[in-house]
This record gives C-alpha cells, structure tokens and sequence, in this order.
C-alpha cells in the first residue's frame, strides 16, 4: 500500500489505475513465448477436464439415487439425495 493511495483514497479514478496494473501481467505472457504455451495449454485442458468432472458427477448421481432407493430407511446416511450425495462424495474422496 502506498502513502499516496492511503491519502487519496476517495478518489474512484485510483482504483482503475490499480486494475491497469493487472494488464502488466498479461504482457508478460505476450512476452514470454514459454509461459505463453503454458497458459495455452491450461486453457486448452479446462473443457476436458469439466467434461470428466460433469460424468464423474452423474455417476454418482445415479449411485445416490440408487442408494436412497435401496437404503435410505436403513441407515441416516441416505435418507434423501443431498445427503446420498454428500456420503458417496465422502466415500470417493475417502473423507
């Protein structure tokens, strides 16, 4: 924090000035042919991985339904989905 921010601080044009200094970095990737590729590359992958993430999830869906179908007046750990859910995401995770 600067003294000139803390002087000025009910001036709103500071606070956009401050949000420019975000832009630096998006230069930096301009510059830097390797972090460039790096950041393409994460980009490029997030699709991917959302799709096995969203299959992951039906899976478990289906297994919760099941679940409180079969055992949800047996036991307090299925008695409706969101707990169903909550308990196969504990068993995935092995929480």
């Amino acid at each position: 924090v600067s003294i000139l921010a803390l002087l000025l601080d009910g001036i709103p044009v500071l606070s956009t000035l401050r949000l420019l200094r975000v832009f630096r970095v998006i230069r930096l990737f301009r510059k830097l042919k390797s972090m460039r590729i790096i950041f393409t590359s994460i980009l490029a992958s997030l699709l991917p991985v959302f799709n096995a993430v969203f299959i992951i999830i039906v899976i478990t869906s289906i297994f919760a339904v099941l679940a409180v179908d079969l055992y949800g007046d047996r036991s307090e750990l299925f008695l409706d989905f969101t707990q169903a859910m909550f308990t196969m995401y504990q068993v995935t995770t092995g929480d």
